[in-house]
């Protein structure tokens, strides 16, 4: 008999993913305890670097010792990470802390997205993604909210003993989870024989996708603040600006749950294309015009980014690789992987232009991808009997 979906579980464990009290003073967490403005920037290189070289091995992990249990490891990695980060006051083990921290974001980047599609597929997943998103956008709220009435009662320290327990709380609801549902028996021979043409077809379509949603993403975290003065605002209204865009994300699941399986190519190619011009917009405007459109591509971003999520999974099942889901999931991640470090590098060169140039490269970047998804849904939209990538 097939398990319950454990719905109040994974919004609880996605509510307290989101309650990070010290994400808004990151930075001094570390430099209070000696480390170095430099030094702070190579440790996020090492939690990079350890994503994109435990992202495979760790999907591979998952789809052998089960996806609740890699839902456990990821959050004890993490409370690890975190208790770590409390207690340090030397390099060495801030970089044990981004490594603890790298390999926790490696184990459920597959596995949480192939434990929820164990129990629900199609337009339902889609809509619970969007609301376990809603849930931690709401914890992040409310954890800026409660940052500076932490901080007036304790100090830095106070903010990541609060993020623990949180984690904590966390750690203990993945205990609570039940296993997840079986994947239905495929052939193993079909497996290895479709593993590779699959990877090798989606990196053409899914990875560009996947990695312009990331590549847009760090452009909102870190050019909007560039773009507010451009306007004339101070940057410190930037916290106004992400409570505005946030709290416009809390509407994902009510749009996701009017939108039919059979038109999500259509809403990811309008939303696409609605996010190119957009950021077109925002490049050629330094003006409030800029403001509205800054508030909706997160918006947008999320309707795309859960619908491909959906069309990914969909593939996989195509295909018959559900055993293997959440190392097909780690390999795609390290497509997005890759181009987030080719932004990152590409950054400085960006920043010499006072970064509004950014929102014109993605804005491209988008655009391109729109006319590419259109020409691939043509001549595979109706397709049911071949595997769609």
């Amino acid at each position: 008999m097939y398990s319950a979906f454990p719905k109040k579980q994974l919004l609880m464990i996605a509510f307290f993913g989101g309650l990070v009290f010290y994400a808004p003073v990151s930075l001094l967490v570390r430099t209070q305890a000696g480390i170095t403005v430099s030094q702070f920037f190579l440790l996020q290189m090492i939690l990079s670097v350890t994503v994109l070289l435990t992202e495979v091995p760790a999907g591979y992990i998952s789809d052998k010792i089960g996806y609740k249990n890699s839902y456990i490891l990821s959050t004890a990695l993490l409370l690890a990470a975190r208790i770590l980060l409390l207690c340090a006051r030397s390099f060495p083990l801030f970089a044990l802390e981004a490594v603890l921290e790298g390999i926790s974001a490696s184990v459920i980047s597959g596995a949480g997205s192939a434990y929820l599609y164990s129990f629900c597929k199609g337009e339902e997943y889609t809509v619970f993604c969007s609301k376990t998103g809603r849930a931690g956008t709401i914890g992040f709220i409310l954890s800026t909210l409660c940052y500076s009435l932490i901080l007036k009662f304790t100090n830095i320290s106070g903010l990541v003993a609060a993020t623990c327990l949180t984690t904590l709380f966390s750690f203990v609801t993945t205990l609570l989870l039940p296993k997840e549902r079986p994947a239905e028996k495929t052939e193993e021979a079909k497996e290895t024989k479709n593993i590779t043409l699959f990877l090798l077809k989606a990196s053409l379509i899914f990875f560009i996708i996947m990695g312009a949603l990331s590549v847009a993403d760090l452009v909102i975290n870190f050019f909007y603040a560039v773009k507010l003065e451009r306007i004339g605002i101070d940057y410190e209204y930037m916290s106004l600006l992400i409570f505005g865009y946030s709290a416009v994300e809390l509407i994902t699941p009510a749009i996701l749950k009017h939108i039919k399986a059979t038109a999500y190519r259509g809403v990811i190619i309008a939303m696409l294309l609605a996010s190119a011009l957009a950021f077109f917009c925002i490049f050629a405007f330094d003006s409030f015009i800029a403001l509205p459109l800054m508030l909706l591509i997160p918006l947008f971003l999320s309707l795309i980014g859960y619908l491909t999520d959906e069309l990914v999974n969909e593939s996989i099942d195509k295909n018959g690789l559900e055993k293997k889901r959440a190392t097909v999931l780690s390999v795609m991640n390290i497509g997005t992987n890759l181009l987030e470090i080719v932004f990152l590098f590409s950054s400085a060169i960006l920043s010499e232009n006072e970064g509004n140039v950014a929102f014109l490269f993605v804005g491209l970047y988008l655009a391109i991808i729109v006319m590419g998804f259109a020409l691939y849904s043509l001549f595979t939209h109706g397709n049911k009997k071949k595997a769609s990538v």
